[in-house]
């Protein structure tokens, strides 16, 4: 990778990694913002290989996503964007818990074996903690 293209997640072996994401990469689940501000915070990897990231978009949102071990990345959650918390109740998503301000840089989340665990505040004032997988179909699922 040149230097100056910025940040990027790789995923693999000593010998055998592969691109998952790089900065200025399309960003899935956006409607084409890219990928600006990759990693932020911290970059968690689970025993099955899939990858969970958060990062800022070129529209300045804050977004976490997960990558299966063929690279396919996920959205999870989006600032700004609707989330279903249950079937007809969607809110919008005010922040991450713990996201702190522009620098962004925040352990907001924590991803094992059980799946990715992560808090959001909306902007009715309400919140939630959240558990995301991705399924044998390669979506995220939400519970």
């Amino acid at each position: 990778m040149d230097p100056g293209s910025g940040g990027g997640v790789w995923l693999g072996t000593r010998n055998r990694l592969a691109l998952v994401a790089r900065t200025g990469d399309i960003a899935p689940g956006t409607g084409g913002a890219t990928l600006e501000g990759l990693v932020l915070g911290k970059i968690d990897i689970n025993d099955d290989r899939q990858i969970a990231s958060a990062a800022r978009t070129s529209a300045g949102d804050v977004g976490l996503w997960i990558s299966s071990e063929r690279r396919e990345l996920k959205l999870v959650a989006l600032q700004g964007s609707e989330f279903e918390i249950a079937p007809d109740d969607k809110r919008t998503i005010a922040r991450f818990q713990g996201q702190p301000g522009p620098d962004g840089v925040s352990d907001f989340f924590d991803f094992g074996n059980r799946g990715l665990l992560f808090a959001l505040d909306f902007t009715d004032g309400t919140s939630g903690i959240f558990t995301a997988r991705l399924s044998h179909h390669r979506t995220a699922e939400i519970q």
